[in-house]
């Protein structure tokens, strides 16, 4: 942010250091200015896991930007046979010792940085896998013709049969049908993205969506009771999330937690970022009825149908 940009080469030396502040196990790297991610972290992480590699980078059809080498690579089982070093997914440990070892920063700062790792691949193509399938990364250059919209899939690869998690634009490619499909388009009137420095990486920043006027009507509240509820709760709400992802400018969360003491809170405000409204009330010291706080609650709603969302167990108030 605010600094001229040096080059290709620069970006993958920064995101290289920036693995040295991550306490995370897996880190997913995506190019900031043509890229969507339309799923969620868990099922992306399931599908890596499927690779039984730590690292897995994207593929695209065009041997780019060194044609030279397109017959160095192995056989693919798709079309999408090269490199694209615009999105890739890997375990953290193995990413920071992999650029250690084929020495990033000795890489120029305007040097191709898809150059340099297409040459590393071709060399030894044990280092990473490629995402031949588009399980996860799907290039859109020369590539749009493979795409279709599943209502009950989502946005499918008609030729490799998969519903890629992470679009890439690479090469000016148009992604006005992609954001169309997502329906992202309908919400840019209403969203607005800002910068917020990351806690812990220096010189790196975190995009926050956040809503430029207030949504006056929901069409449903969900509210979610929790008392160290823990990987119960973040399912639950997990689910109301994917059940209502055709209409999450139209939905909120609510949750009311009971003094929960287990981290569950934290965690399911970082899983609760896509949803339009996302509120929670957490109580200092356990309720003698976590009922009296749903019904406090419900008294200050306008929401046609309010749901009482209690892991494993639910029921419905109109």
């Amino acid at each position: 942010m605010d600094q001229d940009w040096p080059g290709l080469g620069w970006k993958l030396k920064i995101v290289a250091r920036a693995l040295d502040y991550i306490d995370s196990d897996i880190i997913l790297f995506a190019d900031a200015f043509d890229s969507m991610i339309v799923h969620r972290e868990y099922e992306i992480v399931r599908k890596f896991r499927r690779f039984n590699h730590p690292f897995v980078c994207s593929a695209e059809t065009n041997c780019h930007p060194d044609s030279r080498i397109a017959s160095f690579y192995p056989v693919a089982p798709t079309r999408y046979r090269f490199l694209n070093s615009g999105g890739w997914i890997a375990e953290v440990d193995y990413a920071r010792e992999l650029f250690r070892r084929l020495k990033i920063e000795d890489l120029p700062d305007d040097d191709n940085d898809q150059r340099f790792l297409a040459n590393a691949f071709v060399a030894d193509p044990s280092i990473l896998k490629l995402d031949y399938h588009c399980e996860i990364f799907q290039s859109l250059w020369n590539a749009q013709q493979d795409l279709s919209f599943d209502p009950d899939r989502g946005i499918v690869n008609h030729v490799t049969g998969t519903t890629p998690s992470v679009f890439h634009g690479n090469g000016g490619s148009d992604m006005s049908q992609v954001v169309a499909w997502t329906g992202l388009d309908r919400l840019q009137s209403n969203a607005s993205i800002e910068f917020r420095e990351h806690e812990s990486i220096p010189g790196a920043f975190v995009p926050v969506l956040s809503y430029q006027q207030e949504i006056k009507t929901m069409r449903a509240s969900i509210v979610i009771a929790s008392h160290n509820e823990g990987e119960c709760l973040i399912n639950t709400i997990k689910s109301c999330i994917d059940t209502t992802i055709d209409h999450l400018n139209e939905v909120e969360i609510v949750v009311v937690d009971d003094a929960s003491t287990d981290g569950s809170m934290k965690r399911s405000r970082d899983d609760s970022r896509t949803c339009a409204s996302y509120r929670t009330r957490h109580a200092k010291e356990r309720l003698r009825r976590r009922i009296e706080a749903l019904e406090n609650l419900m008294e200050t709603r306008s929401s046609s149908l309010m749901r009482i969302a209690i892991p494993n167990r639910e029921r419905s108030f109109d």
